[in-house]
């Protein structure tokens, strides 16, 4: 962000938030419950992409 859309946003009382989204297999989620539902159903395992050591 610029330090004038900065300024643009108090001038206006403008304020934001940043959002966490989980990704899944190119689907977005904006709950990590949501994604591990889908994952386990999807029957992904420990060494799904993303996760490749084994514990």
């Amino acid at each position: 962000m610029t330090d004038e859309e900065k300024k643009l946003m108090d001038e206006h009382g403008i304020t934001f938030e940043t959002k966490t989204v989980f990704h899944y297999q190119g689907y977005r989620y904006d709950r990590l419950q949501d994604a591990v539902n889908y994952a386990q159903k999807a029957g992904s395992s420990s060494l799904a992409p993303g996760n490749r050591s084994a514990k």
